[in-house]
This record gives C-alpha cells, structure tokens and sequence, in this order.
C-alpha cells in the first residue's frame, strides 16, 4: 500500500555560464523553491538538472509491492473448513444449499475509571451461510475452537436497506432501515493466520471471500431495483 503522507522539501541550486571562460564566470542563483512530493513505500527518487537550461527534474519510479500470502497451515485450514460446515449444516436446514465462509464481529466499551480509563474490545465470532437464490443470509456463533455453537440467527434482509464494503481492512456491513434496534451487521471477513490472536486460527478464505462480494453485489442490484439509493461501492479484486 502507498504511504498517504508528503514532504515539504527545499532547495536551490547554483548554476554557472558555460558560454564564459572560468575566470569570468558568474553565479546565477534559483530562487528559494518548495516542492511536495508524494511518498511512496520502497520507491526510488531521482534528481537532475538541466544546466543549460537552468530547471530541475525530478522523477519518481515505484516499485509494485508484491501481495504476500499470510502464514498458515492448509491442513489445519482444510480441517477448520470442514468443520464450519459440519457445524453449519447440523444447525440449518439445507444447509448445503449455502455457502458458508468465517468472520467476525467486535463491540467496544470504554470506562472512566478513577485512576486510569479503560477501553474493553470483545470478539464475537461467526460462521456465516448466505444463499443466492433468495438472499438468506444465517449467523452461527462459535467459539475460538469451533466447538461450542449457537443456534442459526438469521438476518432479516428485508429490513436491510444497503451494503457498504470497506476493502482496506475487508468488512462488509449489511445497514438496517432507519428505527431498526440496531445500526447493521458488521462482519469481518478477513480470515486468519497462524499468528493471530483471536478466534480460529489458519481460515484462509480469498476465494470465499471473493463470493461472498459477489453475492452482496447481486443483493445491492436487488436493493437499486427496489428504488433503494446505495453508499458507492469500493471493492478491490
């Protein structure tokens, strides 16, 4: 990713007439200048003067970053697959007219204490089914082992009004019509590796990632013909 932040840098350059012999040569000076240049993470950038002309030129190349797979364990992996869907379709009907991928929730509660305040962040972990053929989408909550699970919770989509993606930290939100309980349903689909700190570890899902926007694109065509204006949609692929 390319580092939003610039630098302010100055400076001036002190360019001699060629056309006279060295004895007479005079000293043109350019003007106190400001330049704002754009950073970029593992660029390269490279000055040059022109001397005949008196201007400066300045290029930036860039480096492409190269996408690096997380570290995980397939096997483990295919083993935490294979269990959100035993999970899954023990707990919903049809379930494997579904698919299923992981993600996960968070809620935030901040105290003031009487020496030090203190901010609590809770996970919540889920198994979510979603099926294109009439927009269901089920919640599963699991715990960090896949062992214990909760009954299926499905979302009533017919409250849900819009779909808005963030595709930098990859959450989807499903938003609640206005009086709703609650704001919407903000899933972190992101999957895991085998450093992470909470939930299941090595769920690694692009591919289900990648369907899962694809179902929530079709869903936002369904909403835009409902008469339904939608947030823009960002999606990287």
């Amino acid at each position: 990713m390319n580092f939003k932040k610039y630098l302010k840098i100055r400076y001036f350059f002190i360019l001699y007439n060629n056309s006279e012999s060295s004895s007479k040569r005079k000293r043109k000076k350019i003007k106190y200048t400001e330049l704002k240049i754009r950073i970029v993470k593992k660029n390269f950038l490279r000055y040059s003067i022109n001397r005949n002309k008196g201007e400066c030129i300045m290029g930036l190349f860039s480096k492409k970053k190269k996408e690096l797979l997380p570290e995980y364990d397939k096997e483990d992996c295919e083993l935490k697959k294979k269990r959100m869907r035993e999970i899954f379709n023990k707990t919903v009907e049809n379930g494997d007219s579904y698919d299923i991928l992981y993600a996960y929730m968070t809620s935030s509660k901040f105290e003031h204490g009487f020496v030090f305040d203190t901010n609590t962040t809770s996970f919540y972990y889920y198994i979510v089914g979603y099926r294109k053929s009439d927009f269901n989408v089920v919640l599963i909550q699991v715990d960090s082992n896949l062992g214990d699970y909760s009954e299926a919770c499905p979302i009533d989509m017919s409250k849900v009004v819009n779909v808005s993606y963030n595709s930098k930290c990859q959450q989807l939100c499903f938003i609640y019509e206005k009086g709703s309980r609650e704001y919407g349903e903000l899933l972190n689909i992101s999957g895991t590796d085998s450093k992470t700190l909470y939930g299941p570890k090595n769920i690694y899902q692009v591919e289900e990632r990648e369907k899962f926007l694809d179902f929530a694109e079709d869903f936002r065509t369904h909403l835009q013909e409902k008469g339904y204006k939608l947030e823009k949609w960002k999606r990287e692929k």
